[in-house]
């Protein structure tokens, strides 16, 4: 268990679909494939020891429909804890996400 903060970029698109809608139309713009970085801030504790430290974070979002979408990523973390022991992890990811933004 233990303390998770995590920042995400786009730098390809923004994190979402952009949507305009009025009486008689709407247009919808999705992108196919989404690359992301992160950065990322961990905390653990582990057989009584406490570990903290940064890592970074790869990932594509590729959208299934308006409001679905199934998300992988890696995640690389080195963590520091008391008398010199260190401890990596790392992550692979791979989740389904609802958005609630295309609900109306």
């Amino acid at each position: 268990y233990g303390l998770d903060v995590t920042g995400y970029y786009f730098p390809f698109s923004g994190t979402g679909n952009f949507v305009w809608k009025n009486d008689q139309s709407r247009i919808s713009i999705i992108d196919h494939w989404r690359p992301f970085v992160g950065l990322a801030f961990a905390q653990r504790q582990f057989l009584g020891s406490g570990f903290a430290g940064f890592g970074g974070i790869l990932g594509v979002e590729r959208p299934l429909w308006q409001t679905q979408s199934l998300t992988l990523k890696a995640a690389y973390r080195a963590l520091s804890g008391n008398g010199g022991v260190s401890l990596t992890e790392l992550d692979l990811m791979l989740g389904f996400s609802l958005s609630f933004d295309g609900f109306y």
